[in-house]
């Protein structure tokens, strides 16, 4: 693993906890960041990857329940970080992305950060798709500004699920003070490169 990768994952490992199982929760019981629903998911997709984390299948809640934070960091390099090519990204940037993607899944993250480059290139896509003009536009984000105006696309983002489904209001405040927590990490990020 990369040192970036152990740092941008020791952050969203914080904002991802451990067990859950609140019933609000679409994703059902969670713990270390992954939920039934995503493991089922990926189990489904690529079996390969769930067992070469040593999880034992079928998915369960005791699969859950028995989930290490290594498993999930593991499980998370391989279904985010890579595909996402977080190691080609500004470090400020790669942090952004790929704890949107752990927590919006990765085409919701894409989207948040094509929303947030249309700024510096306004005919970009956003259609979820990480492809060669968003990668050009998002290796050009590494700036403070750049940072601060994905937080604030991530932000609208919460915003918008609580104007659609209201029941997730209680979730809000959370939601912003771990987007304020992105951003001030990034910007540190961004200020020890300088």
């Amino acid at each position: 693993m990369s040192d970036l990768f152990e740092r941008c994952h020791a952050f969203t490992a914080k904002w991802e906890g451990g067990l859950t199982d609140d019933a609000a929760d679409a994703g059902g019981i969670t713990n270390h960041g992954v939920s039934i629903a995503f493991l089922s998911d990926l189990a489904g997709r690529k079996p390969g990857v769930v067992t070469g984390a040593g999880i034992a299948l079928p998915v369960t809640a005791d699969t859950i329940r028995r989930l290490t934070a290594q498993q999930a960091a593991q499980l998370f390099r391989v279904e985010f970080w890579q595909p996402l090519r977080c190691d080609e990204l500004p470090p400020a940037v790669a942090l952004c992305l790929y704890d949107m993607a752990v927590n919006h899944g990765r085409a919701g993250a894409v989207k948040i950060l094509q929303r947030a480059a249309t700024i510096f290139d306004p005919g970009l896509a956003v259609d979820g798709k990480l492809g060669p003009k968003t990668m050009a536009v998002a290796k050009r984000m590494g700036s403070a500004y750049a940072v601060g105006i994905i937080a604030n696309a991530r932000q609208r983002y919460y915003d918008n699920i609580v104007a659609r489904n209201p029941s997730q209001h209680a979730f809000l405040r959370g939601w912003t003070n771990r987007c304020r927590a992105m951003l001030s990490e990034a910007l540190g990020i961004v200020g020890a490169a300088e």
